[in-house]
C-alpha cells in the first residue's frame, strides 16, 4: 500500500491512460449496443414513444372480407365454400337487414360454418327492426382452411351478411374453433 502512495504524479497519470485505454472502448460499445427485435425479413420491430412495442394483428395483404347479399328465409345462403388453402379468422360480421314484415322472436339470420347450416351458428341476431347488426368476434372465430362460412335466415328476414377478417397459415388453425352454446 505504501507503494502506491509513493508513485509520483507522472505515474498515475500513466496508471490512468492505459486504464482508460482499455475501459473507452468497452463503454463505447456498451452505450451504442441496442438489443432490438428483427423478423425474419431483417426489419426492426417498432416502438412507440410511450415505449411500447408496436404491434399489427395481420399484414396488410392477409385482411379478406366476404359478403353475401339477398340472404333470404328458407335456404342456407353460400358466403363462401372454401376459405383456400390458408386458414381465416373472422374478427367482424356485419348483418344488413333490410327486410323483416312481422318482428319477432322467429325471425332471425345466422351465420355458420357448415354448408347445411344445422351446426351452432357462429353469430344470430334477431332484428327488432330493419337496420345493421355489427358483431365483433373477440378474439375471433378460426375457419379451417378449406372451410366455408354461409348464412341462412328465419321468419321471412332478408339481410346481407358480411364478414370481415384475416387468413392465416393452415397449420395455424388445425381445427374450425368448436362452438358450445346453444342454438336460438
Amino acid at each position: 500500500m505504501s507503494r502506491l502512495r509513493s508513485l509520483s504524479t507522472g505515474a498515475w497519470i500513466a496508471i490512468g491512460l492505459v486504464a482508460g485505454s482499455i475501459l473507452a472502448p468497452a463503454t463505447a460499445v456498451a452505450a451504442t449496443s441496442l438489443v432490438g427485435i428483427v423478423g425474419p425479413n431483417n426489419v426492426r420491430a417498432g416502438v412507440t414513444s410511450a415505449g411500447q412495442l408496436r404491434t399489427a394483428e395481420a399484414a396488410p395483404y392477409a385482411f379478406q372480407v366476404y359478403a353475401r347479399n339477398g340472404v333470404v328465409s328458407g335456404g342456407c345462403s353460400v358466403i363462401t365454400t372454401s376459405v383456400g388453402t390458408k386458414a381465416y379468422i373472422a374478427k367482424q360480421v356485419v348483418f344488413n337487414v333490410y327486410e323483416d314484415p312481422t318482428p319477432g322472436a322467429g325471425d332471425y339470420v345466422a351465420l355458420y360454418s357448415d354448408a347445411a347450416c344445422s351446426s351452432q351458428p357462429i353469430a344470430v341476431v334477431t332484428p327488432g327492426l330493419v337496420n345493421a347488426w355489427t358483431y365483433p368476434l373477440d378474439p375471433g372465430f378460426a375457419i379451417q382452411a378449406g372451410g366455408g362460412l354461409y348464412a341462412q335466415a328465419f321468419g321471412g328476414v332478408e339481410s346481407d351478411v358480411t364478414v370481415y377478417g384475416y387468413t392465416v397459415g393452415a397449420t395455424d388453425v388445425p381445427a374450425t374453433t368448436p362452438i358450445s352454446t346453444p342454438s336460438p
